[in-house]
């Protein structure tokens, strides 16, 4: 069905029988995803293992589109040890499996939006910070050739080392809770 619109606004007339992603103009949002989680996890082992925690698959509206990515991701670590040396949480957006990188990729960022070598994750006997959870957030921006149609899957990664860490609750226990999510908007260019 066809509609008209007339006036002297400075639309004239408007006759369309679908507004399509590539009829609209650049800057303009396309689709909004969103993906959350309250479930509590723990990532323990080596380095060279990576998790995703949060994932969103999708169908791509536009071509050439870009991504603007947000998520808040909630971990404390594994150990209540006083030095946590050997945790060095790192957290990553991918597309597709492939890593976005955002900082060098080296063995403790692995080119995520947050990696370090010693984290301030304090604990110890006396429950200081045993029952905190912490929060990480991040941000993208990423293009990604492809077509109208495709099958796209955004995910957030954590990897860490043996000291390994928990999601979506503090070291002490699982009273204490979180829930991470993920942001997703497809833009025209």
């Amino acid at each position: 069905m066809t509609t008209t619109i007339t006036g002297a606004t400075g639309v004239n007339q408007i006759t369309d029988d679908a507004i399509t992603a590539a009829k609209l103009p650049a800057g303009s949002v396309l689709q909004v995803l969103y993906v959350e989680t309250n479930v509590q996890t723990v990532s323990s082992g080596s380095n060279a293992v990576s998790r995703d925690i949060l994932t969103k698959s999708f169908t791509r509206k536009a071509a050439n589109s870009f991504f603007i990515l947000k998520t808040n991701v909630y971990m404390a670590p594994f150990s209540n040890a006083d030095n946590q040396d050997n945790t060095n949480p790192s957290v990553r957006f991918e597309i597709n499996n492939t890593k976005i990188l955002q900082t060098a990729d080296n063995d403790r960022s692995y080119g995520g939006f947050y990696g370090t070598d010693v984290p301030m994750m304090k604990t110890n006997i006396a429950y200081n910070g045993l029952y905190e959870i912490h929060l990480k957030s991040g941000f993208a921006k990423s293009t990604l050739t492809g077509s109208v149609g495709d099958t796209v899957e955004i995910s957030v990664v954590v990897q860490n080392d043996t000291g390994g860490i928990y999601i979506n609750r503090s070291q002490a226990g699982a009273t204490s809770r979180a829930v991470s999510m993920l942001e997703i908007m497809e833009v025209a260019q």
